[in-house]
C-alpha cells in the first residue's frame, strides 16, 4: 500500500524554490509517519513523484553536511532499491552526472563495515575522507548551481498539479469530482425537453 502524501496546498506556490522544496520534503515526511512497516518499506511505498522529492533532498542535505560518505553510510542501504530511478528524474545534466557517479562508486563498495560502526568510531567514519573517498564528486556537488533544493523547489513548481493537495470532493487522479450529496448535481448527462 502506497504511503500517500497529502500534497501541497496552492499558498506553497508563494514560497521560493528552495522553501517550496523543503515544504514538499515535509508533506512526504508526514505520509512516512503515517504509514506502517520498517523504514525502508515507509519510503518504497511512497508514490515514484514524491518519494523523488523525500530522497533526493534527504541526499542534498547529508552531501552538503558531510559528502556522498556521510549520505552512504547514514542511509544503511534504504534508498539503494530506487535510488538510480529517482537520479533519473533530475533535470540537471550535471547533478543526474555527479550523483549517478557517487553511486556507481558506492556500489563497488562494501559499506557494512561503516554502517555497523554508526555512532561508535569516529575515526573508522573518518578514514573514507582521508583516503580521499568521493573527494571529486563531492567537489563537482558542491560547485553546481543552483543548489539541488532550488531546482527541486522549481520541479514542484512547474509540476505543481502532480503534488497539489486534493480540494474537498475531488477525486484522487486529478479526475472529475464526485459530486457532493448537498450539489444538487445528478448523476447522467442533462435531459432534453
Amino acid at each position: 500500500q502506497k504511503s500517500q502524501p497529502e500534497g501541497l496546498p496552492p499558498s506553497a506556490l508563494s514560497l521560493s524554490d528552495e522553501e517550496l522544496a523543503w515544504q514538499g520534503f515535509e508533506v512526504a515526511r508526514q505520509a512516512l509517519g503515517r504509514s506502517n512497516g520498517s523504514y525502508k518499506r515507509k519510503v518504497s511505498s511512497l508514490p515514484p513523484n514524491w518519494r523523488f522529492i523525500y530522497v533526493m533532498l534527504k541526499l542534498d542535505a547529508e552531501v552538503k553536511n558531510g559528502g556522498f560518505h556521510q549520505f552512504f553510510t547514514n542511509a544503511r542501504g534504504k534508498y539503494d532499491t530506487h535510488l538510480q530511478e529517482d537520479i533519473e528524474r533530475i533535470e540537471s545534466p550535471a547533478f543526474k552526472g555527479v550523483i549517478s557517479r557517487a553511486l556507481h562508486l558506492y556500489q563497488g563498495i562494501d559499506y557494512t563495515d561503516q554502517w555497523n560502526n554508526v555512532g561508535k568510531s569516529w575515526e573508522r567514519f573518518a578514514a573514507a575522507y582521508k583516503e580521499g573517498r568521493f573527494e571529486t564528486e563531492d567537489k563537482e556537488y558542491y560547485s553546481v548551481e543552483p543548489g539541488l533544493d532550488e531546482l527541486i523547489g522549481r520541479h514542484l513548481r512547474q509540476h505543481f498539479q502532480e503534488y497539489q493537495k486534493a480540494e474537498p470532493g475531488a477525486s484522487p487522479n486529478s479526475g472529475p469530482a464526485a459530486p457532493s450529496a448537498s450539489s444538487g448535481v445528478t448523476e447522467g448527462p442533462p435531459s432534453v425537453s
